[in-house]
């Protein structure tokens, strides 16, 4: 009994999730999403009037995802939610030359084993600047 008590205080521990701590506006996403989600209406609209009334402001929208599918697929949707997002703003009058996106894909702080941590990273952020 003592030897296996020592194997399992010497056993690898799992890793631990690691959820994010976005430093400026986010939008999240399911992983079904086909479009904004009408949540994000209201942060859409004044970014829009931020935008239209100050043609050298630009907006980087840096879309991330969790870990679930290879990482070309989770590049793509990443890519695939930002564009949900520039569409939206350029509908209000936004130029496009004003939004940059930055699809980075799922997470790459380790893995997400619970719900929460995968909604967490379902997300594109908002900040101003390049």
């Amino acid at each position: 009994l003592k030897a296996i008590a020592r194997q399992e205080l010497n056993a690898p521990q799992p890793a631990q999730e690691r959820l994010p701590q976005p430093d400026g506006q986010s939008i999240y996403f399911t992983p079904d999403s086909t479009e904004t989600p009408a949540s994000a209406k209201a942060l859409l609209a004044d970014w829009a009037a931020r935008l239209r009334a100050d043609p050298r402001l630009t907006l980087t929208l840096e879309a991330r995802t969790d870990d679930l599918g290879s990482r070309e697929y989770c590049l793509a949707l990443s890519e695939k939610w930002a564009g949900y997002v520039e569409e939206s703003l350029i509908r209000q009058g936004v130029r496009a030359t004003q939004v940059y996106i930055r699809a980075r894909g799922s997470n790459d702080s380790g893995p997400c084993i619970t719900e929460k941590c995968r909604t967490a990273w379902r997300r594109v952020d908002l900040r101003e600047g390049r």
